[in-house]
């Protein structure tokens, strides 16, 4: 993820309070990879619980690949939420985006929501990850490539923080549908995610 200050920078102008009042018990994604490698298209399944009350909102924070344009990049609310204010960041290529509920959540109530970010505008992408400040009870990834431009190789690692060197990397089969997954369950605080190459 870009650098802290550019994150509470965005976060600042949502009116977004640094610590979480709203903890992932679950969530899923699938991210499409384009012709030119480019990171296409990202749908994300997530159920949330509120660990305060009267939170009516989610905050995502998308970070495109190098060469991203910010203002091409579209958001698109698809279940049980509605687009809010958006804050983007060009320089740091992050965007902030709310996801509104239809009305605030009390105490230990879940929201499970769905949406999808479309960008397709950025460079090659090598990696996706996911961050967690909080443990999460199950993470799903699934990445999926382009038929004419499938990696040779791809790889699960871990990290304790965004530029921290890569840990317990493990080689990760692409299977016959063109796409690779990784499956975490009682996900840890840090950084999980996929990597691969082409040759």
């Amino acid at each position: 993820m870009g650098s802290d200050t550019a994150v509470l920078h965005l976060l600042d102008q949502l009116d977004c309070p640094t610590e979480d009042r709203l903890h992932t018990v679950s969530q899923s994604e699938q991210v499409h990879l384009g012709p030119r490698r480019e990171l296409w298209r990202r749908e994300v399944q997530q159920l949330v619980r509120a660990h305060r009350g009267n939170v009516d909102r989610y905050v995502s924070l998308y970070e495109g690949d190098p060469g991203c344009d910010m203002t091409r990049v579209r958001i698109d609310p698809l279940d049980n939420c509605r687009l809010g204010r958006v804050r983007s960041d060009q320089a740091a290529s992050l965007l902030a985006v709310e996801l509104v509920f239809d009305r605030p959540l009390s105490l230990g109530e879940t929201q499970p929501f769905r949406y999808r970010i479309t960008d397709g505008t950025g460079g090659e992408c090598t990696e996706y990850t996911r961050g967690f400040r909080y443990p999460v009870g199950h993470y799903l990834l699934q990445v999926y490539f382009d038929p004419p431009a499938l990696p040779v190789r791809c790889y699960r690692f871990t990290r304790r923080s965004a530029h921290a060197p890569r840990h317990h990397v493990t080689p990760i089969p692409l299977n016959g549908y063109h796409s690779a997954h990784l499956a975490e369950q009682d996900a840890s605080p840090g950084i999980v995610g996929l990597a691969w190459e082409w040759d």
